[in-house]
């Protein structure tokens, strides 16, 4: 109002001045010359006084932003180096500085105000005032001068801080990333490179990653020197701030975060590289312990193979008839090899330890079962052979010695014959039960196949409790023969037999009993995990549920960020549920490892995932709520100050004598009442134009709001805020019609001009719409429809802004043809108004472009990805359909049939190596764009399309590991089996030729032949079940 009022006494002086050169000439005398001139002098003294007053009022105002500003410096003071404190200090000093630009045109016309009148009163101002008011001007342009220095320079600052911090949180972010997956990918390849067969292939992948770990050393280094640089650029920044601001007493920001990153970064890129660098050393030990235990192997096979032949070549010396000396000589033979046996059983020892440190070194591998079960069978077979190899020798010693002391041990009863036929069935039937043990598959930990396994288990837990009978039977049977048997050799025979039953019955009943309890163990935890897994899969969806009620419910906005919180509460609490559950899918998976522990354990990631997402989720809705709130209340509060305007204005004197807000009843009452100052046109026009200045910040501020408000309003909210500003601007309106024909009254030529500068004003009220239309723009979505109608949205409103621009040139050219008529203070005002309009249209056509270039390029890298995953998905289903994983018989007993399937397996696999990368590739990409995406944009699609490619993969790998193990394990039992065929053969043969060698009375061609029969019979069944 000050400023209006210097204004208005400005015309009224330059009209008095005026008035006194056309007036007054050479016919006035002296004294009328000396009023006019004492009046001009009082006028001038009047307008001095209201010069100083008003840049005294800025001064002030000028001051208040100065402690304005130093209070912003302040609050830097305790702010840290990070990116969200950075950009913060720069959008306060950005308010500042805009806040100074709106200051810059009072200013200046307060300073050309104090020339004109410095110019003007320099012979009638007194020195006094004519010095102070020089020093007020120089004082208020220098003071502005200085303050806008400053807020440019640290803004400046601040501004290539807040670009290097953010590229700085990017770069160290993406490192970070990289570094975590690639400490998964090496726990993930020492778990893969326990098996010895496949050290070549290890080695190989080991070589790679090795590599590209060091090639990763330089980004490191990178983002070292990026910190660095941030750091020079804060230290720089500190002393611009210690200059403008010496009264600060903390340092302005530190660096601790930044240092902390950057050394958190090359600690854990130090960490992986030795992590790295102890897998090769993994490798390289377990590649010297294969080839230790390898030829371990070859030496004690081989020793024993020549053992086994020396016997063989024994036994076929003997004859029908021969010596006691030759005897004798077989005897000793015999006994030597004993001996020489013994000492090989010591020998065994190293091969054991050989072995033992061959399955440490698998230890916490995918191999460590398989290689310890194979190390475990071989060292029994090596035991059997040896302890096979003992037998024979202690047998043959045992008959030689008979033969020496000539005691006919063939004559024994038909009872004592029987019971160890007996003895010797039931050994076997023991041994045929423990093979069956052996064999038994691997423990489940789906449900529903341990169950299954469970009913096969207690049939065979069944046979073993019932054969526990017959095993005592016989036991009993034996102890009492031996105490009735007065043959001492027959006797200790027997007893070998006894040691040699409880040697292999006491196992096979303990293994058995264990393998039971711990079926029944695994099935409880299963069950116990099963029934947990559906109530946190329940609870989780119940909850997602009970959010989206949340999020839709008509309740006011308070009971809606109460709703949430206490959800957020309850989803919180569901902590230790998640982790309970995740700790017995560990335990299940350390007691029956396998694909069905790992399916398991995924399902329950899958949940743990959900369960993160929707607490997430939770918070987004909360803050979203309180958002809400906040923008609620502002519009609130922006209408009562937009009504509380209007209701000063309407009390104004004015408009007494309207009568039911008709416009034209000022403009009467004004023609009726002329002498009334109140009824002035300098009155009215200082009213319109208050209230024309003030309505519009004010309209822009309450339409402001609602637009943001609308952001997150329903419908009845939306016609209600449209209802609300509606009403205000009819009453506006009305207040600016009254007073427009008011000033109609006064002069019709005017009202061009007032017409001309309400279009401008409303073209400005449509084009600050147009701003707060695009400012309300939300994130770039991540679906190719939405996409699509982003752009078209930001191709709407280009054509808009093109319409304004047009609209904006042919309000030049009217303004043009008024410009001549009007004030030229007037001119120079709508001027700058012009030029500000189109530089913010202008502005908002650059903030359009950027936004239609990102949208483009968010959809076109969005259906990039979606064409990846299309053709990655149909890769992984055409691996899926290769016919290396179709069903064939694996269980075939043609070996090279089993060594093809394995050879075609393997080229599976390396197909299967070459497309993981292609996945990796298309996964990182969908988790990165779901991860950039803003919090308003939905990013469901992407997340089944990652969840599609994931199962896919782990269909396909799983499927291609079962197979493997199958063939694995065919070519094992089949191996073993030609094995044991094998070697019946050859005995079988050698029968023979013994047989054609004796002669037919003798006693042990008879014993023989029967013998040979039975073993032909057994040979017969053998072929029998190779050829089922």
């Amino acid at each position: 109002m000050a400023y209006l009022a210097l204004v208005s006494n400005s015309a009224e002086s330059e009209r008095i001045r005026n008035y006194g050169v056309t007036q007054c000439g050479p016919q006035k005398d002296f004294g009328d010359f000396v009023c006019e001139t004492s009046a001009r002098r009082d006028d001038l003294h009047k307008e001095c006084l209201l010069n100083q007053q008003n840049i005294s009022g800025l001064l002030q105002e000028l001051s208040n932003l100065d402690l304005t500003h130093h209070e912003a410096a302040q609050q830097l003071s305790t702010s840290k180096g990070t990116t969200d404190s950075t950009t913060s200090a720069r959008m306060q000093m950005q308010s500042v500085r805009e806040e100074l630009a709106q200051w810059g045109m009072r200013i200046s016309e307060s300073v050309r105000e104090a020339d004109r009148l410095c110019e003007e009163g320099a012979d009638m101002l007194t020195p006094e005032q004519f010095h102070e008011l020089k020093e007020n001007r120089d004082r208020l342009k220098a003071t502005y001068q200085t303050m806008v220095s400053k807020t440019d320079a640290i803004l400046e600052r601040l501004n290539v801080a807040t670009s290097m911090l953010i590229e700085f949180s990017n770069e160290s972010s993406s490192m970070h990333s990289w570094i975590n997956d690639r400490t998964r990918h090496v726990s993930r390849i020492r778990m893969e490179s326990g098996d010895p067969n496949r050290l070549e292939e290890a080695n190989e992948r080991i070589q790679d990653f090795t590599e590209e770990v060091a090639f990763k050393e330089e980004t490191v280094d990178s983002i070292a020197n990026l910190a660095k640089q941030i750091e020079n650029e804060i230290a720089l920044y500190l002393n611009e701030m210690h200059q403008l601001h010496p009264s600060l007493q903390q340092p302005p920001m530190d660096c601790n975060d930044i240092s902390n990153t950057v050394q958190r970064l090359r600690n854990d890129y130090i960490e992986l590289r030795n992590g790295c660098l102890e897998l090769v050393k993994f490798v390289k030990n377990l590649q010297a312990l294969s080839t230790d235990h390898k030829n371990t192997i070859r030496d004690a096979d081989s020793l024993l193979r020549d053992l086994e032949q020396e016997v063989l070549q024994n036994e076929r010396s003997s004859g029908d008839e021969e010596s006691a000396e030759m005897v004798q000589r077989r005897l000793d033979k015999m006994m030597a090899l004993g001996e020489r046996t013994r000492q090989h059983h010591s020998d065994l020892g190293t091969f054991e330890q050989v072995s033992d440190q061959l399955v440490k070194a698998v230890a916490n591998t995918d191999a460590y079962n398989r290689i310890a079960l194979e190390q475990s069978q071989l060292l029994g077979e090596m035991r059997r052979r040896h302890s096979r190899l003992d037998d024979r020798i202690q047998r043959n010693v045992d008959d030689l010695k008979m033969e020496m002391e000539k005691i006919d041990q063939m004559s024994v009863t038909a009872e004592q014959t029987q019971l160890k036929a007996d003895l010797e069935n039931v050994i076997s039937e023991a041994r045929e039960l423990a093979l069956q043990l052996a064999g038994q598959p691997p423990i489940s930990a789906d449900p529903q196949k341990l169950g299954e396994q469970l009913d096969v288990f207690e049939k065979f837990y069944s046979n073993v409790l019932a054969k526990e009978d017959d095993v005592m039977l016989m036991r009993a049977k034996v102890l009492d023969q031996l105490k009735r048997c007065p043959d001492s050799e027959l006797r200790e025979e027997l007893e070998q037999e006894v040691s040699q039953l409880a040697a292999e019955w006491n196992p096979l009943m303990q293994g058995t009993k264990d393998r039971k309890t711990l079926m029944e163990k695994v099935k409880r935890l299963a069950d116990e995990m099963a029934e947990a897994q559906k109530a946190a899969k329940e609870a989780v969806n119940r909850d997602a549920k009970t959010l989206d009620a949340a999020k839709t419910a008509t309740d006011d906005v308070e009971t809606e960020i109460g709703n949430i919180a206490a959800l957020e509460e309850v989803i919180q609490a569901k902590k230790p549920q998640i982790e309970a559950l995740k700790h017995l899918g560990a335990k299940l998976e350390m007691l029956a490892p396998g694909p069905d522990a790992n399916r398991t354990c995924r399902a329950l990631e899958n949940i743990a995932d959900d369960w993160e997402r929707l607490l997430k989720d939770c918070k987004d809705a909360g803050r979203n709520a309180q958002r809400k709130n906040k923008l609620r209340l502002d519009f609130e509060k922006s209408v009562r100050d937009a009504e509380q305007l209007l209701g000063a204005y309407r009390a104004h004197e004015l408009f007494v004598a309207c009568k039911n807000d008709e416009p034209e009843s000022l403009a009467e009452a004004i023609l009726n009442d002329p002498g009334n100052e109140i009824m002035s046109k300098d009155t009215v026009k200082s009213v319109l134009a208050g209230l024309e200045q003030t309505w519009s910040r004010q309209n822009r501020e309450v339409v402001s709001t609602g637009n943001e408000l609308r952001t997150v309003a329903d419908a009845d909210l939306n016609r209600e805020i449209d209802e609300i500003v509606a009403d205000l601007d009819q009453n506006a309106s009305n207040l600016l019609a009254i007073l427009l024909n008011a000033l109609k009254a006064f002069d019709a030529k005017e009202g061009a001009i007032t017409s001309f500068r309400q279009k401008l004003d409303s073209f400005d009220d449509e084009v600050t719409v147009m701003r707060d239309q695009v400012k309300s723009l939300g994130s770039i979505g991540r679906d190719p429809a939405v996409l699509d109608q982003q752009y078209k949205k930001c191709e709407a409103i280009n054509e808009e802004l093109e319409k304004k621009e047009d609209e904006l040139k042919m309000l030049a050219i009217e303004w043009k043809k008024l410009a001549e008529s009007s004030d030229k203070t007037l001119a120079a005002k709508v001027l700058k108004d012009l030029e500000r309009i189109s530089s913010e249209l202008e502005h908002e056509r650059g903030v359009i472009a950027k936004r239609k270039r990102s949208v483009s390029a968010t959809k076109k890298n969005v259906e990039d990805l979606l064409n990846d995953v299309a053709l990655c998905s149909g890769a992984l289903q055409r691996l899926l359909d290769d016919p290396a994983m179709q069903e064939q018989p694996i269980g075939t007993a043609d070996l090279n049939e089993l060594r093809e399937q394995q050879e075609a397996l393997r080229l599976f696999k390396d197909q299967l190596k070459s497309q993981k990368d292609v996945v990796s590739d298309v996964t990182a990409r969908c988790k990165e764009m779901i991860r950039s995406a803003g919090p308003d944009t939905s990013t469901s699609d992407l997340e089944d399309e990652l969840r599609k490619i994931d199962d896919s993969w782990n269909a396909v790998a799983s499927a291609a590991e079962e197979r493997d193990r199958l063939i694995d394990g065919a070519i094992q039992h089949l191996g073993g089996y030609n094995d044991a065929h094998r070697a019946l053969t050859n005995w079988l043969e050698e029968m023979e030729d013994m047989m054609n060698n004796l002669a037919p009375p003798s006693a042990d061609h008879k014993v023989v032949k029967t013998q040979l029969q039975n073993y032909e019979f057994q040979r017969k069944l053998i072929e029998d079940k190779k050829a089922r």
